[in-house]
């Protein structure tokens, strides 16, 4: 019966425990607490009888990674707003928000009625300006042949005056040189009959027969008659000559200036011709057409990059750039030209814009390795790459703006989401590294760690205490001359330097390296005190964990 009975409120003992269960939690951590707080308050109200070890971290080799934060908005880094110049309403919409779009894709389409319209005009007007331009060469072309025929016709009726000229001059010449060819004979014959007399028997010669000398100079009288004549008759020769001369030098310069003017007429009509060919009336007309042409391709709005819809404006029976009523009888709603109809973005290309000090901006590089995170998905983790940085200050604090480009796959993530990027300026792959406050200098102003084991407290036979539990050298006060643990009175702490090179440093940790420095060695974390502060307890706090 009574082994019944303990069976049956064992029972019952874990049926009220099961229905109680975050009851009987809650008390065994308030049981903890309170036992845990006794245990302390009893160790630190003591009479100083016990001394806390130092607080130490085991030396391992790590990786360093120095990072400049910031956060932002992730955002498409491809964003394309589709806009129209139109002002003709909309009168078909293909697709909706959230659509996947290809690159020239057909979005919407606007009414082309008064387009259509204006095209058939301008093409009438092109049409009449051409036939005009055609008539004006025609007349033009006619114009140059008519000037060379005139050329041809002045040329040949100049050319033979010349010719009639030129003969009348030959002839005169041909005369004038007879009757030079006369009156020299007659000169001769004259000479001689001069020359008889002349040489005829004076008067009183025995020989002078009067006679004869009457027929001498009568001979020699008409020698002198028929010479003037010659001479007379060559001097006419002479002055014809000279008259069929000027009005050859006459023909031959009429000729030359009309048929110089007929050449500079030939040239200006050529020149008209030329300039005709040149002329283009239709030219204005043709602009308008191209640009008729434009706007009515442009009335197929396509996707100009391919993406995702992810804000649209547009509506059927909108009128574009606020004219106009609506066609098909539909009410309409005005928006301006230079409003987005559609947005498109990648949403597999994002990017986040961010901000940082300028202290920061200063070490960042384009294509510098970033790290993302989004609070929507905390576990996750994305890779990137500083894709740009401000050359100038973007706000009144100083601060830079960067972008950084994702480069991991971005399925979970959405544009709109809040992201953290750490931009890793510098790393150091597997190398020893300590807590700021591990590292401290000597007297001569070298770089110094304290490496420290148990023994070092406690040496063996020190007052019988167990290692790392035991009374301090330093008295009843629980706690080491120094004022902190770890420390002597005469030696400050307890360890044994080494001395190091320092080098990268991170928000918590500054890398370390020297002779001594062996990986799972004890370093003491503070040496020099720097996280403890007092407590009303009389004891000690530490920054930190052991």
């Amino acid at each position: 019966m009574i082994e019944s009975g303990q069976l049956t409120k064992k029972k019952t003992d874990s049926s009220f425990i099961k229905r109680h269960k975050k009851l009987f939690v809650v008390l065994i951590i308030v049981a903890v607490v309170v036992v845990a707080g006794l245990i302390f308050m009893t160790g630190m109200g003591t009479a100083g009888a016990s001394t806390q070890p130092p607080q130490t971290v085991t030396l391992q080799r790590m990786d360093l990674e120095q990072i400049v934060s910031g956060t932002g908005t992730l955002q498409s880094s491809m964003t394309r707003e589709v806009t129209s110049s139109l002002s003709y309403d909309i009168i078909d919409i293909y697709v909706q928000e959230g659509d996947q779009v290809m690159m020239g894709q057909l979005l919407a389409r606007l009414d082309t009625s008064q387009l259509d319209s204006d095209i058939a005009e301008v093409r009438k007007s092109i049409s009449t300006a051409e036939a005009q331009d055609a008539l004006s060469l025609s007349q033009a072309e006619r114009k140059v042949q008519d000037a060379i025929d005139q050329y041809n016709i002045d040329s040949n009726r100049l050319n033979n005056e010349i010719n009639k000229a030129n003969t009348r001059l030959s002839n005169a010449k041909s005369d004038r040189d007879s009757a030079k060819s006369d009156m020299d004979n007659k000169k001769k014959l004259m000479d001689q009959a001069n020359a008889a007399v002349s040489s005829y028997p004076p008067d009183g010669d025995p020989n002078h027969d009067p006679v004869e000398y009457a027929k001498l100079v009568q001979a020699a009288a008409d020698a002198k008659l028929a010479y003037d004549a010659a001479a007379a008759k060559y001097e006419s020769q002479v002055a014809s000559v000279d008259q069929a001369q000027t009005a050859y030098d006459t023909a031959v310069q009429q000729r030359d200036t009309t048929l110089r003017q007929s050449n500079l007429s030939i040239e200006s009509a050529r020149d008209a011709v030329n300039t005709q060919k040149l002329r283009d009336s239709a030219s204005t007309y043709r602009s308008q057409l191209t640009a008729y042409l434009d706007n009515l391709e442009d009335c197929e709005i396509v996707a100009p990059v391919a993406g995702t819809i992810t804000s649209m404006t547009a509506e059927i029976g909108m009128s574009l750039g606020g004219g106009g009523g609506g066609s098909m009888g539909v009410a309409t709603t005005a928006i301006s030209g230079s409003s987005a109809l559609f947005t498109i973005e990648d949403i597999n290309r994002l990017e986040i814009n961010s901000s940082v000090p300028e202290y920061d901006a200063v070490t960042l590089r384009v294509g510098m390795q970033a790290e993302v995170f989004t609070d929507a998905f905390a576990s996750l983790e994305w890779r990137g790459v500083v894709k740009s940085i401000s050359t100038r200050a973007t706000d009144e604090d100083g601060n830079f703006s960067i972008v950084i480009e994702i480069t991991s796959p971005v399925e979970e993530l959405a544009i709109g989401m809040t992201a953290k990027i750490n931009v890793i300026t510098n790393s150091q792959n597997n190398v020893f590294a300590v807590p700021y406050d591990a590292v401290t200098k000597n007297e001569r102003g070298q770089s110094i760690v304290y490496a420290y084991s148990p023994e070092m407290m406690f040496p063996e036979g020190g007052d019988g205490a167990r290692p790392g539990l035991g009374i301090g050298a330093g008295g009843g006060s629980g706690m080491p001359a120094g004022g902190r643990p770890g420390a002597d009175a005469a030696t400050g702490p307890i360890g044994t330097p080494i001395i190091v090179e320092t080098g990268m440093e991170t928000e918590y940790y500054i890398e370390i390296s020297g002779d001594g420095l062996e990986e799972g060695m004890l370093i003491l974390a503070d040496p020099e005190g720097r996280n403890v502060s007092s407590n009303t307890g009389g004891g000690f706090m530490f920054g930190g964990g052991f």
